[in-house]
């Protein structure tokens, strides 16, 4: 979020609840299984020119929903070590401050 001229602020927590709704949407379409569906529709015209093709497709597909939840848990892990280190950051940033308050006589 945009705050001013100086800089953004993060809102850790939705950087964690975007995390989650990647994981949550990796494990729903990895249970999907094209790949066997479409060479069931493949036999179901024995000797289309189609039917060759349908295993292709299907090995393709089956590759590609599997390069995606790949994708989406990648990002997912991404997303929750930024929020990690934002986290980290800030913390440190509180310490910090903190300890310059304090060496200048301010509140501890």
């Amino acid at each position: 979020m945009p705050v001013g001229d100086q800089g953004y602020e993060v809102e850790v927590g939705e950087l964690d609840a975007a995390a989650a709704a990647a994981r949550s949407a990796a494990d729903q379409v990895g249970h999907l299984a094209p790949g066997p569906a479409l060479r069931s529709a493949g036999a179901g015209i024995p000797g289309a020119d189609a039917v060759a093709v349908m295993d292709g497709v299907a090995d393709r597909w089956q590759a590609q929903v599997s390069a995606w939840c790949a994708a989406a848990r990648g990002y997912a892990g991404d997303l929750t070590a930024s929020a990690r280190t934002y986290r980290h950051s800030d913390a440190q940033a509180r310490h910090d401050f903190s300890a310059i308050g304090s060496a200048l006589g301010g509140p501890k």
